[in-house]
């Protein structure tokens, strides 16, 4: 049935536990490909289901943070070749202060995903309990 498909993903996902602060990009892009499929087993559950709807909720916020996460590190990587490419100091430099703004990103994705991930945990085991 859908609700023990469901179940059986979130059980997967919360036994994997949580990324730490000092997880690979990598890792968190793998986790948010986990936290996908929860989300999408449980849609299917939505109406049946107490709570999960918003479980549902919770992974699409912990989705987009690591979304927002994984577009910092793609946009990271671009911005590193094209200031070593470069001849010109003012490309360059504006460079530079892009991958500043990427290295931002990236740690408030990162601390907002540890926030969102233990609410869609607490949720999670409500609706799975």
């Amino acid at each position: 049935s859908f609700n023990r498909l469901a179940a059986k993903e979130f059980n997967r996902l919360r036994k994997r536990g949580r990324p730490g602060r000092s997880d690979s990009n990598a890792s968190l892009h793998k986790h948010r490909i986990r936290i996908k499929r929860v989300r999408y087993a449980t849609e299917a559950v939505i109406t049946s289901r107490k709570g999960a709807a918003g479980l549902v909720d919770r992974a699409k916020k912990a989705q987009d943070a690591l979304g927002a996460h994984q577009d910092a590190v793609v946009a990271r990587r671009q911005l590193r070749r094209l200031a070593r490419v470069t001849d010109h100091q003012g490309a360059a430099l504006i460079a530079g202060r892009l991958l500043e703004r990427q290295e931002q990103t990236i740690a408030d994705s990162r601390r907002q995903f540890r926030k969102l991930s233990k609410r869609m945990e607490r949720c999670g085991r409500n609706v799975w309990a």
